[in-house]
């Protein structure tokens, strides 16, 4: 017995289509698949600052979807969605600073000397007790810097070396504890 054929419009697309299969509502898999925006704006909430992603996360703590089998940073997303393409190079980098945030006016292209010259100029870069490896504390610097003592009992006490305290005494490290 032949296939019994079925002419339906898409209500996505309006295309008229023929299926044999009364249950099929799209005429293709393309039509299927949601388009980006939809995922998008429900994984958003707006406020009077920060537009906040509040889906999934990278171990960075940037916002993260994925879209047809490709994971993509939401506020590169949000920037491609407002703006179109990111050329090629280029960074999108944040106003706020918030790595959750999408909103448009929040973000802008730049290239990585672009984010790093940024990032320095707001003193957001990891220094004293952010780096991993810091062994003093920013309540530790003053005392070494008026401390008489001498650089190896000072290096024995704060179990670092002497050319730590040295650096520490003539401002080459720490340069941010006055």
């Amino acid at each position: 017995m032949p296939l019994q054929y079925i002419t339906k419009i898409c209500p996505r697309c309006e295309f008229a289509f023929s299926t044999p299969h009364k249950h099929q509502v799209r005429c293709s898999r393309a039509c299927v698949a949601r388009p980006i925006a939809d995922k998008f704006w429900p994984k958003v909430r707006k406020t009077d600052g920060c537009w906040i992603w509040t889906a999934a996360q990278r171990p960075s703590g940037y916002g993260e979807m994925t879209h047809q089998k490709v994971s993509i940073q939401a506020h590169r997303l949000s920037w491609e969605l407002h703006f179109g393409p990111i050329p090629t190079g280029l960074r999108v980098l944040h106003k706020c600073d918030n790595r959750l945030c999408v909103r448009p006016d929040h973000l802008f292209l730049g290239t990585a000397k672009d984010n790093t010259d940024d990032m320095l100029q707001k003193e957001r870069e990891a220094r004293g007790e952010m780096l991993p490896q810091a062994k003093l504390t920013a309540a530790d610097i003053p005392i070494i810097r008026a401390s008489q003592e001498s650089g190896d009992i000072l290096a024995a006490r704060y179990r670092v070396s002497k050319s730590t305290i040295s650096m520490v005494r003539h401002r080459k490290v720490w340069k941010h504890i006055p």
